[in-house]
């Protein structure tokens, strides 16, 4: 059926089977399962380890160094101040990064990952994912699919993987390497960013002091759009 858990004193172990169920935990350390059903589970403070299991669920982490896998379904994950570790699973799901430096990874599905605050790292997956860095030095890598890459505020690093990305940094100096397919690669701002496009040819527009890299630099000038009317260097090759 339907249940709702409540976590007591001490770490707890709640398990809600079937049915749609509201699981809270305490202020320790808890294991959370959801089980199948479209449930709703909040870790509370402390470090937790949370499972949605099948169904589409809402969980939010709460504070402390959480551990989470949404799992079968299309889940939203709230991950709070810690450092936390989440996975999406299959489906398309939505995954927001919280205050801490978190790892997040899409698996299956069209996720969105946002990082938000803190040096995150979002793993895309497959299927065509959205992710949005945030504010922080983050990492980011597409995988699979055709993605869309969004640094943020700081000096990020990004990868599109395979499939057919778009690539856009920020206002500081980031990193930012299509893959293979036919990416859109743009490191905006006025920092002076590294951008390459991968084998299936470069394009995407470049500001002044950016550095471009790609395998034949004649292929350059015709692929990309300069704001400016020099560049600080061209590297063949990566």
């Amino acid at each position: 059926g339907n249940d709702t858990l409540h976590g007591d004193d001490g770490p707890d172990s709640l398990f809600g089977n079937d049915g749609d169920d509201i699981i809270t935990g305490s202020a320790d350390a808890d294991t959370i399962d959801g089980g199948t059903g479209h449930d709703s589970l909040d870790g509370g403070i402390a470090n937790d380890s949370i499972h949605g299991g099948s169904g589409d669920d809402t969980i939010d982490a709460g504070d402390g160094n959480d551990t989470v896998y949404a799992e079968a379904g299309a889940d939203e994950i709230l991950l709070g101040s810690g450092h936390d570790f989440a996975s999406g699973g299959a489906e398309n799901d939505t995954v927001f990064g919280g205050g801490g430096n978190d790892t997040i990874g899409g698996d299956d599905g069209d996720d969105s990952l946002l990082g938000e605050n803190g040096n995150d790292i979002l793993n895309g997956g497959t299927g065509n994912d959205t992710l949005d860095g945030g504010t922080g030095g983050d990492g980011l890598s597409g995988k699979e699919g055709n993605d869309r890459l969004l640094g943020g505020a700081d000096n990020d690093t990004m990868l599109g993987g395979d499939g057919n990305d778009t690539l856009l940094g920020g206002a500081r100096r980031d990193i930012a390497i299509g893959g293979l397919g036919q990416d859109s690669v743009n490191g905006q701002g006025d920092s002076r960013d590294t951008l390459a496009g991968g084998p299936g040819g470069p394009g995407g527009m470049a500001d002044s002091g950016d550095i471009v890299v790609a395998d034949d630099p004649s292929e350059i000038d015709e692929t990309f759009v300069f704001f400016a009317d020099w560049i600080d260097s061209v590297y063949p090759g990566v």
